[in-house]
This record gives structure tokens, C-alpha cells and sequence, in this order.
């Protein structure tokens, strides 16, 4: 576990052809949606990647920002009601609502709908029986493909397939183009990518469970620390409100000028990051820099900030000791 700063950007920056794998358990023959770039290892992975690359340039993630701005519409009005009221309520389910709208909206191209979110909630948050089969699945790959576990359920995965498949269909039949996730895969298939329907379906499947619960997080807890800091969210509404008096509205550009929301964004994810450890799969032996320790081919490597564990050394040893050390 490289817990120095250094020594995680080598992994991650200067020696990253020896990390790009994540060692995620995937299952492709019982579980395809499972294959998509997220679990994707070796040429797999560096082919989607490669694919994938022109999908998330600045200018198109700006051509999605009127499907966020629409769906903000219906948080307020529910926002609204609750500060009227008075009344109790849970801030985590509201922005899973809301992300939940943005994704769909974003992503799929359609308005969210309850079988989304229980679609969402059953990936994310399985049962502890699910839980205990995905542990075995990253303790012994092998034995789980044999044994057929799958990251996602039989329900959700029909559920996505004849989604996708049909909007695809759908627009392909008709000519029609939106401003989403989906539209970009579509481009880049006609394009001349190869990417079938399933491989299609896989990442848009990873753009939504990867965002929907990460951002409604963020969310919830920045509405926690702002509710704890009167005086961060005077100067925050105040730093909004001067924005807008020269922008007139909300727009990509006018939140792009919006430094100090920035600000406390980032450090509602310092404080409550989504994802607190990156892993990686060593990939060739690698002599980690000015010491004799050699972190071994096939090695699981976590990354993790130093303040969390709150050791002094560059690195820790979670299994046996490499030869060398």
C-alpha cells in the first residue's frame, strides 16, 4: 500500500504502464455488462480506452450542461416544499433522486423512472449475501467465473440491455440525435469504432452507477458541512449571486467563474471522498524508487493517502514481505 505522495504519482503518472490494470474481478460470459472500462483489463481495456477517449473533451461534457440545468427544476420545487414544511427530511435520497434524473438524462437520453433508481440501488447497494459473493469473486477470480458469479443481477441486466437497445434503435430509425452519453457512443460506433450494442450498453451502464451515487454523496455532504458553516454558506450564496448579476443566468460559463464553490466542493470530497482507495494490479515486477523493496508481478497495490493511516513510512506491507525488502 504507497501511502507517500511521491511514490503514488510514479504509479499513477511516470510509471503507470506497470499499473494500468485494477485487478477487478469481470465476469464477460455470464455477466457482460460487467466488461466495461472500469474492469476491463490489458489490451481490452487500452482498446476502450482508446475508443472512449474523445467521449469526455470539455466541449461535449458543455453540450450536457442544459439536461443538468433542466433537471435542477424539479429539486428546487421539492426543496421548496420541504423548507416550507418544516419538516424533517433525508438529504442522501433527495440527491439520489436528483443525480439519478441528471444520469438518465445525460446518459441515456429520457426521463429517470422508479425501475432506474431500483435498477441503481440494486448494483450499488446489494445485499449482504451479494457482498460476500463479490469478496470470494476478488479473493479467487477463477473460482468465481466457474462458479458464474456476476456483479450485476439477471433483472438489471435485461433491464439496460432492452433500454439501451431500443433508444438505440429508436434513433437510429428515425435519425434522431440528443446530446448525451449514449449519442457520443453511437457517433463513435458510426464512426467506424467497433462496439457492439452489449459493449455499448457496458459503458453507459458504468457512466450512470459510477455517477449517480458518487455525485449524490458529494452532494449530501457538502449540504452537511454548509449546514455546520453558516459562514462558508453566507460567503458561497453570496459568491453565486455576484456571478449571476453578470451572467444573468446559470450557465456552463458562469459556474465555471464560481472559484469559491469550487473550493468547497473538492474539499467536501477530501473530507468524504466516494472512492477513498484506488486499486491497481502490478503488471511487471517494479522496484519501487530508492529502496530495495520489488512489489511483484500481480500484486494488488492500493492507493491511500497518508493522513488516513497514519504511518511514516512510504509504503505498507499487506501481505508477505517481498523478497528483498
Amino acid at each position: 500500500m504507497p501511502v507517500d505522495p511521491g511514490l503514488i504519482k510514479d504509479v499513477m503518472v511516470k510509471d503507470f504502464h506497470c499499473f494500468n490494470d485494477r485487478g477487478f474481478y469481470c465476469n464477460e460470459k455470464h455477466d457482460p455488462l460487467s466488461a466495461h472500462l472500469l474492469n476491463l483489463n490489458g489490451d481490452k481495456w487500452k482498446k476502450m480506452r482508446s475508443k472512449l477517449t474523445s467521449a469526455f473533451t470539455p466541449l461535449k461534457v458543455k453540450s450536457m450542461f442544459d439536461s443538468v440545468l433542466a433537471c435542477t427544476t424539479q429539486l428546487l420545487t421539492s426543496l421548496e416544499e420541504y423548507a416550507s414544511s418544516k419538516k424533517v427530511f433525508d438529504a442522501d435520497e433527495v440527491m439520489v433522486r436528483f443525480t439519478t434524473d441528471v444520469i438518465s438524462s445525460c446518459g441515456f437520453g429520457f426521463k429517470s423512472n422508479c425501475e432506474l433508481k431500483k435498477y441503481g440501488d440494486e448494483i450499488m447497494r446489494p445485499p449482504i449475501i451479494k457482498i460476500m459473493l463479490l469478496v470470494l469473486a476478488e479473493m479467487n477470480q477463477n473460482l468465481a467465473k466457474r462458479l458464474g458469479i456476476t456483479r450485476t443481477t439477471s433483472n438489471a441486466r435485461s433491464f439496460f440491455l432492452n433500454v439501451i437497445s431500443r433508444t438505440i434503435e429508436h434513433r437510429e430509425k428515425v435519425g434522431a440525435t440528443r446530446k448525451d452519453f449514449l449519442q457520443i457512443l453511437l457517433d463513435l460506433k458510426n464512426e467506424g469504432q467497433s462496439l457492439t450494442t452489449r459493449e455499448i450498453t457496458a459503458q453507459a451502464l458504468l457512466f450512470f452507477v459510477a455517477g449517480f451515487e458518487t455525485s449524490a454523496s458529494t452532494l449530501t455532504f457538502c449540504l452537511y458541512e454548509l449546514a455546520k458553516h453558516p459562514a462558508i454558506q453566507k460567503r458561497l450564496r453570496e459568491e453565486i449571486k455576484n456571478v449571476l448579476n453578470t451572467h444573468s443566468h446559470v450557465s456552463y460559463e458562469a459556474v465555471a467563474e464560481m472559484t469559491y464553490l469550487n473550493q468547497v466542493i473538492e474539499e467536501a470530497l477530501r473530507k468524504y471522498p466516494p472512492a477513498g482507495v484506488v486499486a491497481r494490479r502490478c503488471l511487471d515486477d517494479y522496484q519501487v524508487p530508492e529502496s530495495n523493496l520489488i512489489i511483484k508481478r500481480g500484486t494488488k497495490t492500493l492507493l491511500l493517502p497518508k493522513k488516513h493511516i497514519g504511518v511514516n513510512s512510504p509504503i505498507q506491507i499487506l501481505g508477505p514481505a517481498p523478497k528483498g525488502r
